[in-house]
């Protein structure tokens, strides 16, 4: 790794009984030049994270921490999405409590599914294929980060294309938005690709189990709420080099807008393109809502 050392080992138990895997947080040095802002003049790759977790796991929160202290330092190179799949029984509803609130999405049991899920807390890392497995183990997230941010001389790589987001709300009550995507091909590209938007939602208190307590305030962040183009979005052709062509979507008339929401204020857009040969993802983008605007 170009940048950070690892001061301690993490620890594992893998439970074929369990499948939710315990961790110890990793303690990480600082980084220099590894934080990346949306406002740069210079393009940056933004590595998207698909954080499969469930309410019920409880060596989850351990894994949501990892992620969170390398979002501190790698910043907006990170675009983060926290996945719960149905056919969990760590990520099921209970009735009422604490633990009835329901994060599933049918998407995300699609992608793990794609993908060989094995178990909780794991993570798909621009869909990145390493050693023949797509779900890394949280002691392989902060190396495949860093080797898809910088070169072997430290030095950042350049995004093949830029990825933007603006929006207008339509509708506050129906939650009705209005969303433009536009792409900006920077450097010739010659595969095939698709294009998927999302919406994620932050501050959603429930309950979580946190090693052998129950939180039940738990803040749960950014939480796969809607897929607007489907799980795996829509193609956006082959050997592309034009730029700026924008694609419109809108929630009112999307079969898979999800009605559950705590406050779209807490909500933010997520756009992302892949190759379809190869599964992994090129470029990520964020935009947060915000009713003010």
């Amino acid at each position: 790794m170009k940048t950070i050392n690892i001061l301690a080992i993490i620890t594992f138990t893998l439970s074929i009984l369990t499948n939710c895997d315990k961790i110890e947080p990793p303690y990480i040095e600082g980084c220099a030049n590894c934080c990346g802002e949306n406002n740069s003049t210079q393009p940056i790759k933004r590595i998207l994270i698909e954080e499969f977790t469930g309410h019920k796991c409880s060596n989850c929160p351990n894994g949501t921490r990892i992620l969170e202290g390398l979002k501190e330092i790698y910043c907006d190179h990170l675009v983060i999405v926290a996945c719960h799949p149905t056919n969990q029984d760590f990520t099921a509803p209970n009735d009422f409590g604490p633990l009835s609130t329901d994060f599933r999405k049918e998407e995300c049991t699609q992608i793990g599914n794609e993908f060989g899920f094995w178990g909780f807390p794991s993570a798909l890392i621009n869909r990145k294929n390493i050693d023949n497995n797509y779900f890394l183990f949280t002691s392989e997230w902060s190396e495949t980060i860093d080797n898809l941010i910088f070169d072997s001389n430290g030095n950042k790589l350049t995004p093949d294309l830029e990825i933007d987001i603006n929006y207008q709300i339509n509708n506050i009550d129906t939650k009705e938005l209005n969303i433009d995507v536009s792409l900006n091909y920077i450097n010739q590209l010659d595969s095939n690709y698709n294009l998927v938007v999302l919406i994620t939602e932050d501050n959603i208190i429930s309950g979580q189990y946190d090693g052998d307590q129950l939180i039940e305030n738990y803040v749960h962040n950014h939480i796969y709420r809607a897929a607007i183009n489907g799980a795996w979005g829509e193609n956006i052709g082959e050997n592309l080099n034009f730029n700026y062509p924008n694609f419109t979507f809108n929630t009112k008339h999307n079969l898979n807008w999800n009605e559950q929401w705590d406050n779209l204020d807490n909500c933010a857009i997520v756009a992302y393109v892949y190759d379809i040969t190869t599964n992994e993802v090129i470029q990520s983008f964020e935009r947060k809502i915000n009713i003010i605007d």
